[in-house]
């Protein structure tokens, strides 16, 4: 006879948990690790440059060319900052969707097991009590809902969050354009 407490079954959850834990911790560190490297990368780049146009400015040999060379300075900052945004929306939302389908999963498996313990426990129960099985089962499915709407609300809201992103990168290469 099947018991609900059951130490292999508490075990197999536990080291269910555990593992999806550690997939979720192996997304974060990825994630940091991309968005480490892209800072570096820009920080590199952006000293780099600098450098460059500091010689530059030391080169010039006239008001004029001075004049010249800073008109054009502006430029590629603003583009290689666009293009640095654009690299860091694209790891947090590659790393959410990494992070929601996970999880989606993990839930998935909670409530197979969760059906299959409250079937086990329905067959079981004693004379009378299935309204309080029924009620048990509703109250899962209400807050399997809520979690579902919370969910599709989050992934609603994470699109509206990321979806500026592009158009502040084009509205700052075209001030970037103009002022060169």
């Amino acid at each position: 006879m099947k018991s609900l407490t059951n130490p292999e079954q508490m075990a197999a959850n536990g080291k269910a948990n555990i593992r999806s834990l550690l997939t979720l911790t192996d997304t974060a560190i990825s994630v940091a690790e991309c968005v480490a490297s892209l800072n570096l990368n820009f920080a590199c780049a952006m000293l780099e440059e600098g450098m460059a146009n500091i010689k530059a400015m030391v080169d010039a040999k006239s008001p004029q060319d001075l004049i010249q060379l800073q008109s054009g300075l502006a430029r590629p900052i603003v583009e290689r900052s666009v293009a640095y945004a654009r690299g860091v929306s694209a790891i947090l939302a590659e790393g959410q969707r990494d992070v929601t389908k996970r999880l989606d999963a993990r839930m998935i498996e909670l409530n197979e097991t969760l059906a299959i313990d409250l079937e086990y426990a329905a067959k079981s129960a004693p004379a009378g009590s299935g309204p309080m099985l029924k009620g048990i089962t509703s109250a899962i499915a209400a807050g399997n809902k809520a979690f579902e709407t919370l969910l599709n609300t989050s992934r609603q809201l994470a699109g509206v969050i990321g979806a500026p992103l592009p158009v502040l990168a084009i509205e700052h290469a075209a001030a970037a354009e103009k002022l060169a």
